[in-house]
């Protein structure tokens, strides 16, 4: 039924299209095209199953914990790197390998 409204609604957005040769398929054509539109804006909208996951990985991601951990590894590996010279620097580096 909503893909028959929504068809419906579109014909009367279009206005005058001039003369159809064959109406029926026009509209048929029309519903099917309206029928596809909606077939993939539901394919993109997330599973309740997906949004649970994603709080869920929010709230890791936002634990002050884990950020103040995160902060003093990429210190720690900051400071490994600083110690390195910089050829060996560089010669570890993916541009290096390219």
């Amino acid at each position: 039924m909503e893909v028959l409204h929504e068809t419906w609604l579109r014909i009367g957005r279009i206005g005058d299209v001039g003369l159809v040769e064959r109406p029926e398929a026009y509209l048929f054509r029309m519903a099917l095209n309206v029928a596809a539109d909606r077939k993939q804006a539901e394919k993109r909208k997330l599973t309740d199953g997906e949004i649970a996951t994603l709080r869920h990985m929010m709230d890791d991601v936002l634990d002050p914990e884990r950020i103040a951990e995160a902060r003093a590894d990429m210190a720690s590996l900051e400071d490994a790197l600083n110690e390195l010279t910089f050829a060996r620097r560089y010669s570890c580096s993916p541009a290096s390998r390219k």
